[in-house]
């Protein structure tokens, strides 16, 4: 994961998810935030053959500028018929660092002369 974004600026994240088991699986996955982060789509929901992997994507947008713990991924297994779900937290530790956007403070410079 790229550790510095720009504020305002969607940021792209990619998450890899394999199934270990012998059987199908249905996932609902999610990634960790705190307040003054937005990620679209907020949940990704997949079916999962055994042994296979894929990968999806989101992207992070900050509204605040710092630094950002990101802790977990959370992944909810649900049953085949949909009567139960498991909940799994999953240590995906990163820190994502959020700056203005240098880009659009030299246009304001410009603008400014």
């Amino acid at each position: 994961m790229q550790r510095v974004a720009s504020l305002a600026s969607a940021h792209p994240i990619e998450l890899a998810i394999e199934n270990r088991s012998h059987r199908p699986i249905q996932l609902e996955v999610a990634e960790d935030t705190h307040d003054g982060l937005k990620v679209f789509p907020e949940k990704h929901h997949l079916r999962l053959q055994p042994g296979k992997r894929t990968f999806v994507n989101h992207a992070m947008t900050a509204h605040r500028r710092g630094a950002y713990q990101l802790d977990k991924v959370y992944v909810h297994a649900l049953s085949s018929f949909g009567f139960w779900r498991q909940q799994h937290d999953f240590e995906c530790p990163g820190e994502l660092h959020v700056y203005p956007d240098i880009k659009q403070i030299g246009e304001y410079a410009l603008l400014a002369r």
